[in-house]
């Protein structure tokens, strides 16, 4: 009886030490609820940068420390492609591609295979190519009048800003969009938006506002002619203190990147 007493007593230790080693293990093959890590997915190594790169696991994209999106993740998931934002893609004609050439670089081509633009993986921007645009005017001495015909083509004048200008609606616009903006009033972006440092389409891109931001305006609208149509631009000043030019919407207004505050 008592032997008897003695196994049952053995077994139910023997049990219930099998109950928490159970437990135990089950509990540590349980995954902790966190973000994923980048050093825990099998992605490819990530582009060379002065600064830690951010990884959205949902939009598969990296984004630089101020929240803009710099790279996404390509369809096989073995290379990283550089974002086109659509500051960029405006300027870009319809069936555009974009791949890589025999040196690794980024580059953006029309339907004829024409380079139209490539990517600076220094500065982390595309650098327009074939793109015809005009070059921001800076104000210059008045030149003498020639008589000599020249055969460059005729560009549009684009507006030329000094320190105390101040851009005004008063003008005429090639354009059926609506502005919505008001000077002195905040705004909100749509999108991520590149900052121009004069306003026009031209290779003069140096920051970003992030999409869902809030920014300043400081004046505008001001009309400036592209192609068949004309944009609306205006002076921001976004959440980190930088002040550049924007565009308000795409040339046929489908779109807006810039929202009055509601």
């Amino acid at each position: 009886m008592e032997n008897k007493n003695r196994i049952s007593l053995y077994d139910f230790i023997k049990l219930a030490f099998v109950l928490v080693l159970v437990a135990f293990v089950i509990v540590i093959a349980q995954p902790a609820e966190r973000p994923v890590q980048v050093a825990e997915t099998n992605l490819p190594e990530f582009p060379p940068a002065n600064f830690e790169w951010e990884y959205d696991p949902t939009t598969h994209e990296l984004m630089n420390p101020q929240g803009v999106q710099l790279y996404r993740l390509g369809p096989d998931g073995t290379f990283w492609q550089p974002v086109i934002p659509a500051s960029v893609s405006l300027q870009l004609p319809g069936g555009y591609r974009r791949r890589q050439n025999n040196q690794g670089g980024w580059q953006i081509f029309d339907s004829s295979g024409a380079i139209v633009a490539s990517w600076n993986a220094v500065e982390f921007r595309w650098v327009m190519g074939l793109i015809r645009t005009a070059t921001p005017l800076r104000p210059t001495a008045t030149p003498e009048l020639s008589a000599t015909p020249t055969l460059r083509p005729t560009l549009t004048p684009r507006p030329t800003l000094t320190g105390t200008a101040t851009a005004t609606a008063t003008q005429s616009c090639n354009t059926p969009v609506e502005t919505r903006l008001t000077a002195g009033q905040p705004a909100r972006v749509v999108i991520n938006l590149n900052l121009h440092t004069t306003p026009e389409m031209a290779d003069n891109v140096f920051d970003a506002s992030p999409a869902l931001s809030i920014v300043d305006v400081l004046q505008g609208p001001l009309c400036v002619p592209y192609q068949d149509g004309a944009y609306w631009w205006w002076e921001i000043r976004n959440e980190k203190g930088v002040t550049g030019w924007s565009v308000e919407a795409t040339l046929s207004g489908e779109e807006y990147f810039l929202a009055p505050l509601e």
